[in-house]
């Protein structure tokens, strides 16, 4: 089978399309909007991914009616025994975090210092203006006045775009503009060497050490940046968008904030987890044990393999 990926080999299933009885082109990006801008996106490359026998989609939403014939659903998962997503205590992830040589990290504000009794927070995601880390920033400097003991950590890999520069400085730019002493809780941090061994024992150290972790995005496909929050057990407080509410119920295994909700909304979720560590520990587990079950690489092969089969079928007896 020829498997191809996302927008960038759309031109490609056009050229193989003589062998388009063993073509499967798997979109990794989607939104449930329709727009102009969306359906000119699909109508340039739609064709070229009609060539495709299958078609794999993250939600039923996501797909246009164009391309309905031989389309699958299938979430993505993680993989729990990747050097990424291994477990790692969270006393032995914060000494890690504050020792002289922690990593490829540079942290553009303070030092990063943890106290016994900090709550961390973290959002961690690329520097896109569609993940909202500027109000990330905006929203822990406001926890951080109404709930002392919080402690917020905003990290993201090396901008290399201009628009993610752009972010990186408005992040900068709030930070600066609070006062010292509640900036001096909340940390923003730049992870290099993406890809290696290196950086994913960085996040995993990072991820394992917080308390409860933010994912304020504006647009999401899916977001298993809040599946791997999940899968370590930490509740999640995240934009009711995309593919986040197939992940999380309210108030079952983490929080939902309705897009548009002011930042007030975000600091009134973090604040009362912050204050209550049960409410902590029972979303968390109940988290863990939700992508354990529906949201790992083999669920997800699982259903896509199930969706080649049952068109095979299809077209075998059509």
């Amino acid at each position: 089978m020829i498997v191809l990926n996302d927008t960038q080999t759309a031109p490609l299933a056009a050229e193989l399309g003589r062998w388009r009885g063993s073509m499967l082109w798997h979109a990794h990006i989607g939104t449930a909007e329709r727009s102009e801008i969306v359906d000119e996106y699909w109508k340039v490359i739609g064709p070229s991914v009609a060539e495709a026998a299958v078609k794999v989609f993250y939600r039923p939403e996501f797909m246009p009616r164009s391309l309905a014939a031989g389309s699958v659903f299938a979430s993505p998962g993680v993989d729990p025994s990747t050097v990424k997503n291994c477990s790692l205590d969270p006393a032995e992830a914060r000494r890690a975090l504050t020792a002289p040589r922690v990593g490829p990290i540079t942290w553009l504000s303070e030092g990063l210092a943890i106290a016994h009794g900090d709550v961390l927070g973290l959002q961690i995601s690329r520097w896109d203006p569609l993940k909202d880390m500027a109000g990330a920033v905006r929203v822990f400097l406001q926890t951080v006045r109404q709930a002392p003991a919080f402690r917020g950590l905003v990290v993201g890999p090396k901008a290399e775009s201009a628009s993610e520069q752009a972010v990186l400085a408005q992040c900068s730019a709030a930070w600066e503009g609070a006062p010292a002493d509640v900036r001096s809780r909340v940390h923003i941090g730049v992870i290099d060497r993406s890809g290696s061994e290196e950086h994913d024992l960085l996040v995993r150290q990072i991820q394992s050490a917080v308390d409860v972790v933010l994912q304020k995005s504006i647009q999401e496909g899916f977001g298993l940046t809040v599946t791997e929050a999940m899968l370590r057990a930490k509740p999640v407080v995240a934009s009711a968008i995309g593919g986040i509410p197939l992940q999380i119920g309210h108030d079952m295994n983490g929080v939902l904030v309705q897009p548009g909700s002011p930042d007030e909304v975000w600091v009134e979720q973090l604040c009362s987890l912050v204050a209550d560590e049960g409410s902590r520990a029972r979303l968390g587990a109940r988290a863990r044990a939700d992508v354990l079950a529906r949201h790992t690489v083999v669920d997800h092969l699982t259903a896509v393999i199930d969706g080649v089969a049952r068109n095979s079928r299809s077209c075998r007896t059509a």
